[in-house]
């Protein structure tokens, strides 16, 4: 009897080692892809957008109409946008204060592709 109980609890222990190993790798897995999605994008506009900004825009009236991206600038601001899923667009600041200078369709012109 006593055999069978001590199996009994090894084929239990085998058991639970097996569920808790699938759950780590289940949730390594999601964190990576949450991450590698993060890391690579930017925010998603239109040209549309893009054509609604005016050159008197502030930088804080720039990132409310186009949304929060990331900033790749050091020592000023840089946020690069994604346009129409095909393009790139990097707009700079000097600083806290600045104008954006361009209007849209000068921004336009200057969409890097992806």
């Amino acid at each position: 009897m006593g055999g069978r109980k001590t199996q009994m609890i090894s084929v239990a222990v085998v058991a639970c080692l097996a569920i808790l190993i699938s759950a780590i790798i289940i949730v390594k897995n999601q964190k990576d892809v949450q991450v590698s999605s993060s890391d690579s994008k930017y925010c998603q506009i239109t040209s549309d957008q893009v054509e609604q900004l005016t050159a008197d825009m502030s930088r804080e009236e720039v990132l409310n109409a186009l949304g929060e991206t990331k900033d790749i600038g050091s020592g000023r601001y840089i946020y690069v946008y994604e346009v129409d899923q095909k393009y790139l667009l990097k707009i700079g600041f000097d600083g806290d204060d600045a104008n954006l200078n361009l209007d849209g369709d000068a921004l336009l012109e200057q969409l890097e592709e992806l």
